[in-house]
């Protein structure tokens, strides 16, 4: 996933509370996290929806672009935890592509990385998400490996260092397993940025050995094909 570093220190987590607050999206001072500009291009936001041919759809609440992708940096390398709700709530309506309730498994955070930034960045997302949508179930099941950072990675380089990046934690594939059953749920995967798919597919695969079928990948943002340096197994079959 392409981020800049930048680990928040005290100072940062102090000035957000007691200075005024830049926007997110464009670095104007800004009322709460986004301007009003930058807040009304996000919310005019067109889905994506991607179809993969071995695997669950991706689906996106926008490209990796312009004040999301500005929004999206803030909140996971600069501290901006606060972001995570109006994040979800762009996320939330992507949902709505599915029926019925969802369990959503949140692509885990390295231990080095929830260091670095002091959170579980898609772990949070998850919480706000599950705390606007009522039919959002987050179920924590997965557990990740010690892997490189994917900041400065070539696309090759991030499919490679995806591969065995997780696990299931003990004794929950098969409570997950009896909830979905009994409660006749779909499943689903969230990530925040979906860049080459290698990390959510990586993941797709460590479910379905636990004997659990994810319905879809969710993400916040998706990079555009433009941006990427790899030919993909999917094409971009809808935005709305």
């Amino acid at each position: 996933m392409t981020t800049e570093n930048h680990r928040p220190t005290w100072i940062d987590r102090l000035r957000e509370l007691v200075l005024p607050i830049d926007c997110a999206g464009c670095a104007a001072p800004a009322a709460g996290q986004l301007c009003p500009r930058c807040h009304a291009e996000l919310v005019s936001t067109r889905s994506v929806r991607l179809s993969c041919r071995d695997g669950p759809d991706r689906l996106g609440a926008g490209w990796y672009e312009g004040p999301l992708r500005r929004a999206l940096v803030a909140y996971k390398e600069r501290g901006r935890r606060a972001l995570a709700m109006p994040l979800a709530r762009l996320l939330s309506p992507v949902l709505t592509v599915l029926d019925g309730d969802v369990v959503c498994v949140p692509i885990p955070a390295t231990a080095a990385a929830r260091r670095r930034r002091g959170f579980d960045h898609v772990g949070r997302l998850a919480s706000a998400l599950a705390s606007i949508d009522a039919r959002m179930h987050v179920a924590p099941v997965l557990r990740a490996r010690r892997r490189p950072d994917s900041v400065g990675l070539s696309a090759t380089e991030r499919v490679r260092a995806a591969e065995s990046s997780f696990r299931v934690a003990p004794g929950a594939a098969s409570r997950l397993r009896s909830f979905l059953e009994r409660r006749a749920l779909s499943l689903v995967v969230l990530d925040d940025i979906v860049t080459t798919g290698a990390t959510a597919a990586a993941a797709t695969r460590v479910l379905l050995s636990a004997g659990v079928r994810p319905r879809a990948v969710i993400a916040v943002a998706v990079v555009p094909p433009l941006y990427r340096k790899i030919n993909l197994p999917w094409v971009v079959t809808s935005r709305t």
